[in-house]
């Protein structure tokens, strides 16, 4: 069991810090002014939205996922 929690914490300080390699290579590259174009329809996101919060609270409470 402790080496599952050793192998979480490896991946939280591996991601974390790629994650602040590719802060510093935006910082330094510059960033562009260009805004993307959301297409993705409102209704689909809202639909989605409300899809993961249930998905989440299914989860956590042991409703879905649970043996």
């Amino acid at each position: 069991m402790m080496r599952l929690v050793f192998f979480a914490i490896l991946v939280v300080i591996l991601f974390s810090g790629v994650l602040a390699v590719i802060n510093v290579l935006a910082a330094i590259g510059g960033k562009s002014d260009k805004r993307e174009v959301d297409t993705m329809p409102r209704t689909f996101s809202r639909i989605a939205y409300v899809v993961l919060i249930l998905l989440m609270l299914g989860v956590t409470s042991g409703l879905l996922g649970a043996n």
